[in-house]
């Protein structure tokens, strides 16, 4: 079964095998943030020492 990366930024959700393909979906918009980590379903990085969610794996 293949997981789907749904962005919170409204774009449609794509198809991934890694955090790499996330980073490279989300483009420049990653350029301040930190490694992308996935917890269960969410997808986290962090900002200024923050943990945020940028999005779900369904």
């Amino acid at each position: 079964m293949t997981k789907k990366f749904y962005p919170n930024d409204g774009r449609p959700g794509i198809p991934v095998s890694s955090e790499k393909d996330i980073a490279d979906y989300m483009g420049d918009v990653m350029k301040d943030f930190g490694p992308i980590e996935i917890e269960g379903d969410l997808v986290l990085t962090q900002l200024h020492g923050q943990y945020i969610a940028i999005g779900k794996m369904k």
